[in-house]
């Protein structure tokens, strides 16, 4: 019976010395404005659309001076890759704000309807905060991909005879589209 006290004793230490490590003394996250809407908890939905570019600024509090500092935010659940934009490295001066500019370029086939976290990370070789906000993603309107091209008989085509185009369109938008037209020239 010690024997199990003696361990969990010893995994809460473990515990509390790694969330201490992950903490930073000479800075924090301030707030984040996100597509336009300033965001200081992980309670508040940000909405975007798909396939647009998601402006994203952080304000960081320095308490310290700091070099070598660097912001990453990633948008998590998107099973096809990584969404994924880092600053340059920078230096925080003591008792200064500063703010940090960030662009995630959304593809455009990211599930519409669905609830993403966007996980914002300030760090330096010694310490790192972290911030985690939900990203409801909407599909826009009106958004047609080309999904393929086919020409018959090859992509070559003597003069006179006739090229055959077969275009293989995906609708990405939210409303069903008729009558639409493919020019090919």
């Amino acid at each position: 019976m010690k024997k199990f006290g003696f361990m969990i004793v010893l995994l809460l230490s473990l515990l509390v010395s790694s969330v201490q490590g992950a903490l930073s003394l000479d800075y924090s996250f301030r707030k984040a404005d996100v597509a336009g809407t300033t965001v200081t908890d992980g309670v508040t939905v940000v909405s975007v659309e798909r396939g647009q570019a998601l402006p994203i600024e952080v304000w960081i509090n320095a308490v310290n001076s700091v070099d070598n500092v660097r912001v990453e935010a990633s948008l998590k659940g998107y099973e096809r890759g990584s969404i994924h934009a880092e600053s340059d490295i920078f230096e925080l001066d003591a008792n200064t704000v500063k703010r940090i500019p960030l662009v995630l370029e959304l593809p455009s086939d990211l599930d519409a309807s669905e609830t993403y976290t966007l996980v914002v990370e300030i760090n330096d070789k010694h310490n790192g905060v972290l911030q985690e906000f939900p990203v409801r993603v909407k599909e826009k309107r009106h958004l047609i991909n080309v999904l393929d091209v086919i020409f018959r008989p090859s992509s070559t085509v003597e003069a006179g005879r006739f090229l055959r185009t077969v275009v293989r369109l995906e609708n990405l938008g939210g409303k069903d589209e008729k009558d639409i037209r493919v020019t090919v020239s």
